[in-house]
């Protein structure tokens, strides 16, 4: 009996786009995998072949080459052609939760509805790092088992190949691990593939057995004494990038299994790996994030590089979850004959392709980042068009008379708040009302006149013909989750307090409400924490150090280390103040050192625009640079001057613990020639746990922080003007992915307005922490209906046909203000997504990072049923009302109408 069976995976690694195109890709992609299908169909020996993990190549390839559908479903369903369930290969730390799991639900639908296998496996053999609660989402779409290869620790990977992945909620996955990587087993011979048939006598064909499959016997030998013996399979991926399929590799494996007289050489698949697994010891267990750079550089900053894009993919997932979906289950429960538009069904597949892991990471040529932008702009438009139209769709029922408009709150409780929106009305002594009801708690807070637009033409639009303002408003008041309140005005002869500026003494700018004070200095800043007496100086400042490097973990400079500005001074400093909305806006120059020769420097200017509404807790901060800067790493510092526990941020719905130290023996150890800087990735949270309160940042899209003793220190972007593995000045031998040739990518360096938005809040007890997080992301509308819309949103130019309902007259007589009266009861319990599925089902996703498990009781006059479901939608099983700690659960609500 042989030692052992090695599971030969003959496969493509097919990245979409890197440094070449996604269009590049497509060509050679056709090539290729026409010659696939050609050998699978015509050579029975040939069983298997592995098509990544990336579906979107099937069907990009399909809709070029309709006439090969049937072969491809053919060779599926006879497992002969395999592609692992996922739409795309992630970057699994810049794509939010829903978009996880939208990417494995794309690929799920598919296989479902072409009566396909559902495979087992989930295969990630080149992302970078996974989250600790990767697990939890594999399960919730029933997947038992994982394959992957980069972020695997030395610790970890020295015990076993296989091991069990648990989550932080206990979820588990069992996961084999590439060793060597996903070309492990052909790389030591790339330069034969193209002679691997054993022609010949015994001697020819020892001889070139000996030649290509030694290193094959060493490997495998290796992966022996790092499995401790508990399995006796290794799965041998036979592949690389973009890798053409070997017609003779089942003649090559046959002969070579009948030479090794000690072990077992088959062509296999990767579900036939592990129905063929024998355990015969307990597996070992791996958890947290999987970030190690062992064996497979892992790009743990690669949530800092090329941050335009960054910031534009969260833009766009924050859009399409947290405002179209839920806006639209509204829509769709009150016109009835409401379709889904299948154009934003395909941008959603267009935003979920660009989160693949070489797309997002952005460690990659220019002309690709292009095409990246240009398919998130575009999926981003089709978003906001979509909910533009449905805004007018719905206030023929909300707002049915012009200037009238509606307010609706998509938050998953109700919110008591300062809500800021824009109108345009004639003049501006006006009465605002709220459900025909005048109110005097808002305030004006911008206006802009007629004569401040540029117009041309106006003899052709007289409309245009009078004066009108356009004005923002702040408008204090309580909307419970899924309900509006109708805004309307009546003109008045009263002149209503306007915008006002206060010109401060001395440089200085103070605001403040009875939770927070905040004030702006020359040198620096001071946030005053009113309910707990608590002052915190200096509490944000700007930093920057030089970055001549890649996209993988960052490493100060051994020249010279530290922050490279000289100076910040603030100024032009001026209050905003109106009753419900006080701003601070300023300028910060920066002169920091252009070279590490300390000999030249520049300056840099900062403009922060920093607000309090109402008697909220949080301070809003906006801030925007104009780029000028290269080779460097600009970041933003948030300083708790406090004593603090650790840090903690938010990451794939789960508190993650973040100690500020490296071990720098053991980057010793491994043979790094740089000492680097511990980063960490977030979901917009950070927060320090200290003596008595929770200091909490928030941010909208930065995903890469460092912290330091009380400090916070968010990477705001970097800028990079190359790729490649030489002239990396601290780095040698550390590749960037581009071969050993240097790839210019001056577009990296980000020479344009780079805008960013931060929060901070101090809360007292941690499980209040995510409800500050869930109002910081503001998750409401407002539209008003009216002619003179157009100068700012394009559509309205265009009359639409508007839905027919009889139950018009109902909204018209009743004056219903609920379309889902449904309430949640805890505010410690988060909402990932609400969205309509069919008929009168709607998907509630919620979730709980801390470490207790959570009550929430969902309540209301439209619930029939709320039941307990999986990411497939199969599952159905009854709700006990509890969110476990840790954990993210799915909820199918049927609902009736109330009207």
């Amino acid at each position: 009996m042989k030692d052992w069976t090695i599971h030969f995976l003959p496969h493509t690694h097919w990245d979409r786009e890197w440094y070449f195109t996604q269009e590049e890709s497509d060509v050679l992609l056709e090539r290729d995998l026409k010659q696939v299908l050609y050998v699978l169909n015509s050579d029975d020996n040939f069983t298997h072949f592995n098509l990544d993990g990336q579906l979107s190549l099937l069907t990009d390839f399909i809709a070029n080459n309709l006439n090969y559908k049937d072969l491809i479903i053919k060779l599926m369903s006879a497992k002969k052609l395999a592609v692992p369930p996922s739409f795309v290969q992630q970057d699994y730390f810049n794509s939010s939760p829903e978009s996880i799991l939208m990417n494995m639900e794309i690929a799920y639908s598919f296989s479902k509805t072409n009566n396909l296998p559902i495979p087992a496996t989930m295969y990630t053999p080149d992302s970078f790092g996974f989250p600790s609660n990767l697990p939890s989402f594999l399960k919730t779409f029933g997947f038992k088992n994982w394959v992957f290869w980069r972020g695997i620790s030395p610790e970890q990977i020295k015990k076993s190949v296989i091991n069990y992945f648990v989550s932080p909620n206990k979820d588990s996955v069992l996961s084999y691990n590439f060793y060597f990587g996903y070309t492990g087993f052909v790389s030591s011979f790339f330069d034969e593939v193209e002679n691997l048939t054993l022609k010949g006598g015994k001697e020819e064909e020892q001889s070139h057995f000996e030649k290509v499959g030694k290193d094959i016997v060493e490997k495998i030998n290796e992966i022996f004494e790092s499995s401790d013996g508990n399995v006796k399979h290794i799965l041998a991926p036979f592949g690389a990038d973009q890798f053409p399929i070997i017609p003779s590799l089942p003649y090559f494996i046959k002969k070579a299994d009948e030479i090794d007289i000690k072990n077992t050489w088959k062509v296999s698949s990767i579900e036939d790996f592990f129905q063929s697994l024998e355990i015969s010891k307990s597996i070992p267990t791996i958890n947290g994030n999987i970030r190690e750079p062992y064996k497979a550089r892992t790009h743990r900053t690669i949530s800092s590089n090329r941050m335009d894009i960054k910031l534009l993919f969260r833009e766009t997932e924050r859009l399409l979850y947290n405002v179209l979906s839920p806006f639209y289950t509204i829509c769709k429960t009150i016109i009835d004959n409401l379709q889904k538009n299948g154009t934003v069904q395909h941008a959603i597949e267009e935003m979920i392709k660009c989160s693949a892991h070489d797309s997002l990471g952005g460690c990659n040529s220019d002309r690709t980042n292009r095409g990246i932008t240009g398919r998130l702009e575009r999926s981003k438009s089709i978003f906001q068009t979509e909910l533009n139209i449905l805004m007018r769709d719905l206030s023929y029922f909300l707002a049915p008379e012009d200037d009238s408009g509606f307010l609706i709150n998509l938050y998953p409780t109700e919110r008591q708040q300062v809500y800021v929106f824009k109108l345009v009305v004639d003049h501006l002594n006006f009465a605002l009302k709220v459900d025909d009801l005048i109110v005097t708690n808002f305030s004006i807070t911008k206006k802009l006149g007629y004569h401040d637009f540029k117009f041309h033409n106006v003899d052709k639009h007289p409309e245009l013909n009078y004066e009108f303002y356009y004005v923002t408003v702040a408008l204090e008041t309580a909307i419970e989750w899924m309900c509006w309140r109708k805004i309307s005005f009546e003109y008045q002869n009263k002149v209503l307090p306007c915008f006002s500026l206060i010109s401060p003494k001395k440089e200085t700018g103070l605001i403040e409400n009875k939770s927070i004070s905040f004030q702006v200095t020359q040198d620096g800043t001071e946030y005053v924490d009113r309910r707990h007496n608590k002052t915190y100086k200096n509490v944000m400042m700007v930093g920057a150090d030089f970055d001549k490097g890649d996209s993988y973990d960052y490493s100060p400079s051994k020249v010279f280390s530290g922050s490279i500005i000289v100076s910040q001074k603030n100024k032009n400093i001026v209050v905003h103040e109106s009753q419900y909305l006080k701003t601070i806006k300023y300028e910060t120059e920066i002169t920091y050192f252009m070279n590490e020769a300390l000999t030249e420097t520049s300056t840099q200017i900062f403009k922060w625009s920093v607000s309090l509404a109402g008697h909220s807790k949080i301070l809003r901060i906006k801030v925007k640079t104009q780029n000028k800067s290269t080779e460097t790493r600009w970041k933003l510092g948030f300083k708790n001057n406090k004593n603090s526990k650790c840090a903690k941020s938010l990451l794939h719905w789960i508190y993650n613990d973040c100690s500020p130290v490296v071990n720098e023996q053991k980057w010793k150890d491994l043979d790094y020639q740089e000492y680097p800087a511990p980063v960490y990735q977030n979901n917009g949270l950070v927060f320090f746990e200290d003596d008595g309160s929770n200091f909490v940042t928030l941010n909208k899209g930065v995903g890469e922080f460092t912290p330091t003793e009380n400090q916070i220190n968010y990477v705001l972007f970097r800028t990079p003007s190359f790729l490649g593995k030489t002239e990396l000045l601290w780095r040698p031998g550390r590749p960037s992915g581009t071969s050993t040739f240097k790839h210019e990518t001056p577009d990296g360096t980000l020479q344009k307005e780079m805008k960013f938005e931060f929060g901070i809040s101090i809360v007292e007890n941690k499980k209040n922490i995510i409800s500050r997080y869930q109002i910081f992301n503001e998750q409401y509308v407002y539209y008003q209906r009216q002619k003179k819309y157009f100068f700012e949103n394009s559509i309205a130019n265009f009359k639409i046909l508007r839905p027919e309902d009889k139950r018009v007259t109902d909204f018209l007589k009743k004056k219903i203000n609920k379309a889902i009266d449904i309430k949640i009861s805890n505010w410690r319990i988060g909402m990932s997504t609400f969205r309509h599925l069919n008929n009168n089902r709607v998907l509630l996703r919620l979730y709980n990072p801390s470490g207790i498990d959570e009550q929430v009781i969902l309540s209301g006059k439209s619930l029939l049923s709320v039941r307990l479901s999986d990411g497939k939608l199969e599952k159905d099983e009854p709700f006990n009302n509890v969110v476990p700690a840790k954990s993210f659960i799915t909820l199918i609500i049927k609902l009736k109408h109330i009207y």
